[in-house]
């Protein structure tokens, strides 16, 4: 071979011992077989994971679900009436009112079924009602109270119709009842109202108190903190007080002094309150009505903090507006309708459900700093909006009116969230 012509090949060195030596690999294939190594990593956990089922999908975001809406340790799975595994929340999910195979008969009650194998129903209601049921049978309810703040109707006609429905005993809370001697004290709206009724369910020790008030709209002497500071705090020493424990007519003294869940609402009366007298087509001039539905969001936030404070432990939810909530409501003016819509969009917004009382909205509308922190109280949204969609349009069908069947479905979204925090 010429001396001015290359080898295509270099020869390997030998070593005096005539071994071969093998040369250091290049940069480049070293980083050609980290990135192969990378790349069939990447596929086999891309195979992995396809290969998991729809329904653990679905488990996987029902846990994330969960830590977002609420913040909550405990779960409702294990419930007896609510159907599902481990941290299975029905109320949650997306899903239909089932009232027993499309017949609205006497004995059916309304469940919440859901789209999801894992977490199929929320029936508690149902597994109430029958007559088998027992606190030996439903241990989870066994001296629970749930106590639901709100207008004075359509809330106490739902709470009757419930009570009829699960075969307890209801009351009214008047001057002349062991537990209303604090009416003594008061006076005026706050006096006239009473301190509401209850349900109870004596076969297992549960109680239902419907504590009624006249909306946020009043200030001062008349408002809804000062009838909860003048009203509550005596009911709830009367709830857990040993003395009225040799009446037979009154439920058992609750083991703790405080409910186990307090759920506020307040719409009815703020709907007319919040209206323009003049009853013109937009119910307020645009900035107006804004100013009007950032003050009912405030005040809703103020309400929940002092309702807080005076219930002294157990969780606080907020019930958002539904199916029927408004029909008591005289809507004889147009600026009303308007009113109304507007509070829907509000709802609807980005600040709805859980973020309706939430940081992540715009600055106008955040919580006050001192309702911040809030995780150990708050047990997000009782999401009646959502669930009671289905009643629109629904009719009545055998022997449950639709009043029936509201009533029904009313008492799975609050002993559903019980289920959640107890």
């Amino acid at each position: 071979m010429p001396s001015n012509q290359r080898p295509l090949t270099r020869p390997r060195p030998k070593s005096t011992s005539g071994v071969l030596y093998v040369a250091a690999a290049p940069l480049v294939l070293r980083a050609g077989n980290f990135l192969t190594l990378f790349c069939t990593l990447f596929l086999s956990l891309s195979l992995l994971f396809t290969l998991r089922s729809p329904d653990d999908v679905a488990s996987a975001a029902r846990g994330l679900e969960g830590y977002v809406a609420g913040g909550l340790k405990s779960a409702a799975a294990g419930r007896t009436g609510v159907t599902g595994t481990k941290g299975c929340r029905p109320l949650r999910l997306p899903g239909w009112i089932d009232l027993g195979g499309g017949s609205a008969s006497a004995s059916a009650q309304p469940k919440w079924s859901t789209f999801d194998s894992l977490c199929p129903e929320s029936s508690i209601v149902s597994s109430l009602s029958s007559s088998s049921s027992s606190s030996a049978s439903l241990p989870w309810l066994a001296n629970r109270t749930l106590l639901v703040v709100g207008d004075e109707e359509p809330t106490h006609s739902r709470l009757e119709r419930l009570c009829g429905t699960l075969g307890g005993r209801s009351a009214k809370v008047d001057v002349a009842h062991p537990w209303g001697q604090a009416l003594e004290r008061v006076e005026g709206e706050v006096a006239k109202l009473g301190m509401g009724s209850y349900c109870y369910v004596e076969r297992v020790d549960l109680l239902i108190h419907h504590l009624p008030h006249t909306g946020l709209a009043p200030l001062g002497s008349h408002s809804v903190e000062s009838r909860l500071s003048s009203l509550l705090l005596p009911l709830l020493t009367s709830w857990s007080s040993p003395s009225h424990s040799s009446l037979p007519s009154l439920p058992h003294p609750r083991r703790r002094r405080s409910p186990d869940l307090t759920i506020w609402s307040s719409y009815t009366a703020d709907l007319a309150s919040l209206t323009d007298p003049a009853g013109d087509k937009v119910g307020a001039a645009a900035v107006g009505q804004m100013e009007k539905l950032n003050w009912w969001r405030r005040r809703n936030l103020e309400a929940l903090q002092h309702l807080k404070n005076v219930a002294g432990g157990g969780k606080v939810a907020w019930m958002s507006p539904g199916h029927g909530d408004g029909d008591a409501v005289e809507q004889g003016q147009e600026g009303m309708a308007h009113m109304a819509a507007a509070l829907e969009t509000l709802l609807l917004s980005p600040a709805a459900g859980d973020r309706f009382l939430a940081n992540e909205v715009p600055y106008s509308l955040r919580v006050p700093t001192h309702a911040r922190g809030a995780a150990s109280w708050w047990a997000g949204e009782v999401p009646w909006r959502r669930v009671s969609e289905g009643l629109v349009g629904m009719r009545s069908k055998g022997a449950k009116s639709r009043e029936d069947v509201e009533a029904g479905l009313w008492g799975e979204v609050l002993l559903g969230t019980l289920a959640e925090v107890v």
